[in-house]
């Protein structure tokens, strides 16, 4: 789900900031109940509430919506996309880029 951890990245953000919750949810303006529910992963924002919250933290809102990366350990690849998003990248590249193969010898 696209909104899962998204209220724990707000606390986390709004505690870096040094904010509390209601003076969070004051410059929002939005209620304190509702920005702790949010926090608690009790309910979802709307896309209005997290424009508000965003702008406030000062962060894209992209920011709360990105799948967070898992880190990769030092000499490690990191993750490998699963066949069918190779495929589906593969169709992404130009046919110019792609590497040509010659005649089989």
């Amino acid at each position: 789900m696209v909104l899962e951890g998204i209220g724990a990245r707000i606390r986390a953000l709004r505690r870096k900031k040094g904010l509390t919750l209601n003076e969070l949810a004051s410059r929002c303006q939005l209620s304190a109940s509702f920005l702790s529910q949010v926090e608690r992963g009790m309910i979802s924002p709307s896309i209005v509430s997290l424009y508000r919250i965003c702008q406030v933290l000062e962060i894209p809102i992209s920011h709360l919506l990105a799948e967070p990366i898992p880190p990769c350990l030092p000499g490690h690849p990191g993750p490998k996309p699963a066949p069918h998003q190779a495929r589906q990248f593969g169709r992404l590249i130009p046919v110019s880029f792609r590497r040509v193969r010659g005649p089989a010898a």
